[in-house]
Order: C-alpha cells, then sequence, then structure tokens
C-alpha cells in the first residue's frame, strides 16, 4: 500500500509541473517580421517587445519607452534618433538563478528615446564579438 501511495504522489507531482518529458508542446516562436521584411533573420539576437512588437508607433509623449530582449548579456546596445540622439544600454538578467551568476533564463534591456515633432526613424543596433543585429522602428509624435 506504501508504494502504491509514493506512486500516486510522484505521478501527481509530475503531472502538476508539466510531465516527465516529451516534446514540451508548441516550438519557440521567432520573433515577428519587421515591415518590408519577407522572411525571419536566421540569427536574431535581438527583439523589441515595447512599445510594439514592430512596425509603426504614435505617441503624444516627448519621450518613448523602448524595451526588449536579447539572447545573452554579452551584447553592447546602442540606439539611435533619425531626429537627433543617441545612446547606450546594456542588457540585464531576468529571472536568474541565485547560485550562479551567469546562469539566467532570458535577458532584457530598455532605452528611453526623446522624441521630436513628427516622424522619426529609431535605430537599435546590438553588437558583441560576433557581429551586430539590428531593428529599426518608425515613431510619430504628434
Amino acid at each position: 500500500m506504501r508504494t502504491r501511495v509514493t506512486a500516486l504522489i510522484f505521478a501527481g507531482f509530475i503531472a502538476a509541473c508539466g510531465g516527465g518529458g516529451g516534446d514540451g508542446g508548441d516550438a519557440p516562436q521567432a520573433p515577428p517580421l519587421r515591415p518590408g521584411q519577407t522572411e525571419p533573420d536566421a540569427n536574431s539576437q535581438i527583439t523589441i517587445l515595447q512599445p510594439t512588437l514592430g512596425g509603426d508607433y504614435g505617441t503624444a509623449n516627448a519621450q518613448v519607452l523602448i524595451r526588449g530582449s536579447i539572447v545573452s548579456k554579452e551584447f553592447h546596445i546602442t540606439w539611435s534618433n533619425s531626429a537627433g540622439g543617441s545612446g547606450d544600454t546594456f542588457p540585464y538578467g531576468v529571472d536568474c538563478d541565485p547560485r550562479f551568476d551567469d546562469v539566467c533564463k532570458s535577458y532584457e534591456w530598455f532605452v528611453w528615446v526623446p522624441l521630436s515633432l513628427g516622424e522619426q526613424t529609431v535605430t537599435i543596433v546590438a553588437r558583441n564579438d560576433k557581429g551586430a543585429d539590428t531593428r529599426t522602428m518608425k515613431i510619430t509624435r504628434i
């Protein structure tokens, strides 16, 4: 009886945590295509999550928060605005294992970009020693 109860508890634990293996459900999805892009990037390193997942964005604010994710902390991220201004940031770890400094489930970044009136293009570039990955978005301040 004790073995049967232990087996039932173990089976309940495995079911509660998502099972004991298998294909894991849906495969991770690639970032959305940018305007004018016909195929996903083979080595996509950076994704813009806010203010929108791609495309154009409009606001009446004098600045905009742009936030995204990146595959590792080994990147230096820069931004530039076609209407003027530039800056940089570095990724920070999200949901990290406190026992290991470099083990995080994901990495994110953010920048505040000042806006001029009218349409402007903001370019975000992530660089490391292996290359660079670029994202652009049109932002209109009304």
